[in-house]
């Protein structure tokens, strides 16, 4: 077995005991566009202490553990270790972006 797929199944457990400690909620959101539409989404609350580059994928594709079966569409992502950092999301992000080009992640957390 390829070392990144062991990486992003280690990731994936990781996940999934976070996923077992987040808050999991359904929102209705409203629309952009003509009249009161709104659209239900549902949404995870949940800490990090330790970055993952599988985490917001996992999330993103998940169908199991939510309620839609559509992935989470609002992901709320606390990091402790980015606070007073200024510009966090930018930071988030492009962190995030080094971890997965780092690993090569070539795996959806579906394929598992």
């Amino acid at each position: 077995m390829p070392a990144r797929r062991i990486r992003f199944e280690h990731e994936h457990q990781v996940y999934l005991q976070a996923l077992g400690q987040a808050q999991r909620l359904q929102l209705l959101l409203p629309m952009d566009g003509l009249g009161r539409r709104i659209k239900a989404v549902d949404a995870c609350i949940l800490e990090e202490t330790a970055l993952t580059g599988a985490k917001k994928i996992c999330l993103r594709n998940e169908r199991e553990h939510t309620w839609l079966g559509d992935g989470f569409g609002l992901m709320a992502l606390h990091r402790p270790a980015f606070a007073g950092s200024g510009d966090n999301w930018r930071s988030v992000d492009l962190c995030e972006a080094d971890i997965i080009a780092e690993r090569g992640y070539p795996y959806k957390c579906g394929d598992i």
